[in-house]
């Protein structure tokens, strides 16, 4: 028989503008609707400043500013990156784009169409533009930075050398929905806890001009009602507003292309067992999700900033 739901709570997202109000009978339930891909902006995403240029004496400081881009470019490395004046002593190394060292010049300037002043043109040699990412601190050439941007296709801006996510990233998954029920069942491995159920549910249709299947589902996951099974639980609530828990692919079980598949998000699809790998006992699993949730880049503090927001 099917275990009794104890459900206290009730989150729905979906692509309608327009709220869905819950229908549950439980008077601790709650109910909220929100567009996918939409959220808030918290208050250290929201900052768009712009790089100052300092004044020097060498005529070549300014020149990557000078050749920035479109104002969007230039916004978005004000968020990304500060700039850098001189290195300090035991900075010096390859740059992570261009492996050039860090005091010398870019190997992307020229593509850039920015123009490397020689020596001999200067009161003093000239020095390259380097900038410091501002969430994790590595150093790279400016130009450099300028470069790889080009080549994000969205917002956020992942670190070369660590990883760590700058901005905000979204991606391109279609309109669908994600409702949450939490049960007093257990899944193994967390006795004493209930089950946070994820259900969530696509149909076929045309998203950005391909037209794309939705086999599988709805498809139900699960999470334990403990309190690092609702903080993952809260982080995916903000991959999904971000449209980063599905992509349109091939799918790695049937082959089919053009189909919705999953976007290096695991859940696990099985409560009772564990026979196929995506269910539990798995001790290591909420700390995997947390680490795979950091990569698309949402973290706790995200988490924090986000219930903030709701609470104001």
């Amino acid at each position: 028989s099917a275990p009794l739901s104890s459900t206290t709570s009730s989150y729905m997202t979906s692509s309608s503008s327009s709220p869905v109000k819950g229908k549950g009978k439980s008077k601790k339930k709650s109910s909220k609707t929100l567009s996918a891909g939409s959220t808030k902006p918290s208050s250290s995403n929201s900052s768009t400043s712009t790089v100052k240029v300092s004044k020097s004496k060498s005529s070549h400081k300014s020149l990557t500013e000078q050749h920035m881009g479109t104002e969007s470019q230039s916004t978005s490395f004000g968020k990304f990156a500060k700039a850098v004046k001189s290195l300090n002593f035991g900075q010096d190394g390859p740059c992570p784009i261009c492996m050039s060292q860090l005091s010398e010049f870019s190997g992307f300037e020229e593509d850039l169409g920015i123009p490397t002043p020689s020596s001999s043109s200067l009161s003093r040699p000239p020095s390259p533009d380097l900038c410091k990412l501002r969430k994790c601190g590595h150093l790279l050439h400016r130009a450099c930075l300028l470069m790889y941007m080009k080549n994000c296709s969205n917002s956020g801006l992942m670190c070369p050398t660590c990883k760590k996510m700058h901005g905000v990233r979204t991606g391109d998954m279609p309109d669908g929905t994600m409702s949450v029920s939490t049960k007093l069942y257990s899944v193994p491995g967390y006795e004493g806890y209930g089950t946070i159920e994820i259900t969530y549910n696509f149909t076929a249709g045309i998203h950005n001009e391909v037209r794309y299947k939705a086999n599988g589902f709805p498809r139900i996951c699960f999470l334990p009602d403990s309190p690092k099974g609702r903080k993952v639980l809260d982080l995916l609530r903000i991959a999904w507003k971000r449209r980063l828990t599905f992509t349109i692919g091939t799918s790695v079980t049937t082959g089919a292309n053009n189909t919705i598949v999953w976007n290096e998000i695991h859940h696990k699809t099985e409560a009772g067992s564990n026979y196929t790998g995506h269910g539990y006992p798995d001790d290591n699993y909420l700390d995997n999700v947390l680490a795979e949730l950091a990569a698309q880049g949402v973290e706790e503090e995200e988490r924090d900033d986000e219930k903030s927001s709701s609470d104001s």
